[in-house]
């Protein structure tokens, strides 16, 4: 056993009224047992702080997951949304803050697609009603032109009668 000197303590030995010198103690403490219990502290000090940081990878990578993940799909769903795929919906069933947006968006892109779908309802039957008028003001304009021509026959033989007249 190897031993490491920590500190020597010389005291003389005294004697009733007298110093009488008899020799001196020296204390010699082994330092090698608190070196192992010190490796085995760091060790063990390294491993905890392992354990710490891949439970805080763990962690992150979790919470990663739970929050990114659904932004992530809602921003995909805004994208095609904004791109005019209005029938895309985000499927996201959670009772959280992300669970009540992504029940809003789905609402608000039903009531878009609902607008869209009215206006290009109203459109269809505006042109339909656009060609039935442009088909009644041709009739109109050929019922027009035969009464006007019939007109001018008229008038003509009337100018005819009245020149015959004089």
């Amino acid at each position: 056993d190897c031993m490491h000197l920590v500190q020597s303590v010389v005291a003389p030995a005294t004697g009733q009224g007298s110093p009488l010198w008899l020799g001196s103690v020296m204390v010699g403490v082994s330092t090698v047992g608190n070196e192992n219990r010190i490796r085995e502290g760091t060790n063990w000090a390294i491993f905890v702080m392992c354990v710490v940081v891949l439970s805080a990878i763990f962690i992150f990578n979790f919470l990663a997951r739970i929050l990114v993940r659904p932004l992530e799909e809602l921003t995909h769903a805004t994208e095609r949304v904004a791109a005019g795929d209005l029938g895309w919906r985000v499927q996201l069933a959670r009772d959280d803050e992300l669970g009540a947006l992504a029940a809003s968006f789905n609402q608000m892109a039903q009531s878009l697609k609902s607008s869209r779908d009215d206006l290009t309802r109203m459109n269809q039957e505006l042109s339909r009603a656009n060609e039935e008028l442009k088909n009644w003001g041709s009739r109109l304009e050929c019922e027009v032109a035969s009464r006007t021509a019939d007109l001018s026959e008229a008038n003509q033989k009337l100018e005819q009668l009245m020149r015959e007249k004089e």
